[in-house]
């Protein structure tokens, strides 16, 4: 996925990454699969945090116009060093693996984005890591009550991604 962000201070970023049809978005207290492009949301997500890459736009419309180009082409040829090195499952765990440090090194982390572990989580479970997969979810449900119907649900849909079902 390829997208652009609306940031603070009148600022667009891109943002790049991947969503997965068989991971899990809870939204309050619903829980829905996102099996369509319509409805995929980012599971695994870069966003730029670059200023190179920044747009901003409150000059108005013309910098914008100008700027645009340079910077879409710019952005797609990072995203594209990501999504050239995921192939497989096992190198979606690399890429959130590359993910938890390139977000450490300033700005937001790894788990500011609600969605990162979940994902985790449900990759890990596909490739059989199921303790990895059961630690990551307990950081997703972190301050939730085991009896919530999310908990209870997420956790159901796990079971059933680790024995296969």
């Amino acid at each position: 996925m390829f997208a652009f962000a609306s940031w603070k201070g009148g600022v667009i970023a891109p943002r790049w990454g991947f969503s997965f049809d068989f991971v899990p978005h809870v939204s309050g207290n619903s829980v829905r699969l996102h099996r369509t492009n319509k409805s995929a949301i980012f599971d695994l997500c870069v966003d730029a945090r670059d200023k190179a890459l920044d747009i901003s736009v409150i000059r108005g419309e013309q910098p914008l116009v100008l700027m645009a180009p340079g910077i879409v082409e710019m952005a797609i040829s990072r995203a594209d060093e990501l999504w050239r090195r995921v192939n497989s499952l096992e190198d979606v765990v690399a890429a959130f693996e590359w993910l938890r440090g390139y977000l450490s090194s300033g700005g937001l982390g790894f788990y500011n984005y609600v969605q990162h572990p979940i994902a985790l989580a449900f990759v890990l479970a596909k490739i059989g890591v199921d303790a990895g997969a059961r630690k990551e979810l307990e950081i997703f449900l972190k301050g939730r009550s085991p009896e919530e119907p999310v908990s209870v649900r997420v956790r159901k849909l796990l079971s059933e991604a680790t024995s296969g079902t």
